[in-house]
């Protein structure tokens, strides 16, 4: 008797000892040793879309930098399937204007779509390669960089 139990106990916990989460973020941050990191977390709406959240940091550099001229500005938009390429971001990046040359406090400072390449280390790490399609610079001058870089990144998945 006290077998029978103990194996329909055990039979018990294995059926029912699953990982059950209320929510999977994955987040992804550059790493090319640049002075303007990017950290950006996806949060799935369904199997094709996710919204992006994020930062990104213009880290003032040099001899006679102040802390005054580092920025941090907010990355906002969505993953999503596009026509020709595949699965792209597509995302704004805001920030708050200079206060020589603009009254507006929050800015539109550029839109970017990029490609991203990513292969799985472990089952929860990544790492890969993201490629900025085309950027259109809204702020201090308009202009339009197309695959003007390389970034490598490296990914993680957050599971609440």
């Amino acid at each position: 008797m006290k077998k029978v139990s103990l194996g329909l106990l055990l039979a018990a916990i294995t059926c029912f000892a699953t990982s059950t989460f209320a929510m999977s973020v994955d987040t992804v941050t550059n790493f090319n040793g640049g002075s303007n990191p990017t950290g950006k977390f996806y949060f799935a709406m369904d199997e094709d879309t996710a919204l992006i959240l994020g930062g990104e940091a213009n880290i003032a550099t040099g001899m006679r930098a102040t802390p005054a001229e580092t920025t941090v500005d907010v990355i906002a938009g969505i993953k999503s399937k596009m026509p020709i390429v595949g699965t792209v971001d597509l995302y704004g990046v805001f920030g708050t204007g200079d206060s020589a040359t603009s009254t507006d406090r929050n800015l539109l400072r550029s839109v970017v779509i990029s490609k991203t390449w990513m292969s799985k280390l472990t089952d929860k790490v990544k790492i890969g390669l993201s490629i900025p399609l085309i950027k259109v610079n809204t702020a201090g001058g308009n202009s339009v960089e197309i695959l003007s870089q390389i970034n490598p990144e490296i990914g993680m998945t957050l599971d609440f």
